[in-house]
């Protein structure tokens, strides 16, 4: 499962955490760590990413680079380093082998190397800390050095706003991706949940939608006429069009060619129509429905805003474990490791995790 983890609601330092808990995972599997201190390697690693991404702030990259590729290896080195052990001098190196490694373009959206991004970053963090475990060598302030990773990816260094979050645990603002889409799509999908909802909109009753989003959603989820399950992630007009029409936006199966070919969602999406707002930031979406009886109908979402009512939280995560995980593992062992997985500041090993994440026969 992922989570994006976010600043305030106007100038968010978007993360992604997911493969903290995969290098976590690595390593305490490895070194036979306790539930406790896979948290702990958890925490570590998303306080650390978070800081690097307030540090350069939004917009916090360069056009062109994805969150995940550029500021999840810090995250990882951070989660590694945690369960290694790593000396100040071997931690100051591990991130300076992280950043030199940091890559990932938006450019990625819509095709498999941008989930790619998030199994990378897990990847260089393990082997950035096992390296300088064994005393390799990089450039221990390669985040802020001439040349290094702010130079070149960011644009500038936030310093005020980095020291202002002394104190705070970015981890308690973490979002999860309830729907299996771009997190960027998320504010429009609740907007159509919530005028069905309310008002009992239906696809046989809409004449037109307006769907209203900042300026860098364009480059980012506005896949216009989506043909793959992989671009339909990254298109609001079809994210919106299958909410409307009934489909399961939590579950990834959803997402596919077919269903992007049949007839009703494209003459659903073709009805749809995205601008950009100036006066829109953050993960503000606004949707405007215009019925065919004259009535016009909006609905306003943040995909940023995190949800801070933990049962909540905890409800809507086990949910959405529990619609992905069975298919693979099978009702029984995905029951067996989501209790696992809920008590796991009480696991005496990590280990006894991989078991039930193996797929039988």
């Amino acid at each position: 499962m992922n989570a994006d983890t976010v600043g305030t609601s106007t100038e968010p330092s978007i993360t992604t955490c997911a493969f903290v808990a995969a290098t976590a995972l690595a390593i305490g599997e490895a070194h036979d760590i306790s539930g406790l201190d896979f948290l702990g390697a958890i925490v570590t690693g998303v306080e650390t990413e978070c800081r690097v991404g307030t540090l350069v702030n939004f917009p916090f990259l360069r056009k062109g680079f994805h969150p995940t590729g550029n500021l999840a290896p810090f995250g990882a080195a951070a989660a590694a380093a945690h369960l290694l052990q790593l000396t100040p001098d071997q931690w100051a190196h591990a991130l300076g082998i992280a950043a030199t490694q940091a890559a990932g373009l938006l450019a990625s959206g819509g095709t498999m190397s941008k989930p790619f991004h998030s199994g990378k970053a897990a990847t260089n963090g393990v082997l950035s800390a096992n390296l300088a475990k064994r005393d390799w060598i990089a450039r221990a302030n390669a985040i802020e050095a001439p040349d290094g990773f702010i130079e070149t990816h960011a644009n500038g260094a936030h310093v005020d706003t980095l020291r202002a979050a002394e104190g705070r645990f970015f981890i308690l603002d973490t979002i999860f991706k309830a729907h299996a889409a771009c997190q960027l799509t998320h504010g429009t999908i609740e907007n159509m949940l919530e005028l069905k909802a309310k008002h009992g909109v239906t696809a046989a009753g809409i004449d037109a939608i307006e769907v209203q989003v900042p300026h860098n959603f364009l480059t980012v989820c506005n896949i216009q006429e989506p043909k793959t399950g992989l671009e339909a992630k990254f298109s609001l007009r079809a994210v919106a069009a299958m909410t409307l029409l009934g489909d399961d936006t939590h579950d990834i199966r959803t997402y596919n060619a077919e269903r992007m070919a049949s007839p009703d969602l494209i003459r659903l999406r073709d009805r749809i129509r995205v601008v950009a707002r100036d006066e829109l930031s953050g993960g503000v979406a606004v949707a405007h429905v215009h019925l065919d009886d004259g009535r016009t109908l909006s609905a306003t979402n943040d995909c940023y805003k995190p949800l801070h009512d933990l049962p909540k939280q905890r409800a809507v995560v086990s949910q959405k474990f529990m619609t992905l995980v069975p298919p693979l593992l099978g009702r029984e062992r995905a029951e067996a490791l989501l209790a696992q997985i809920l008590d796991i500041d009480r696991l005496p090993s990590v280990r006894q995790l991989v078991p039930l994440t193996l797929r039988q026969g």
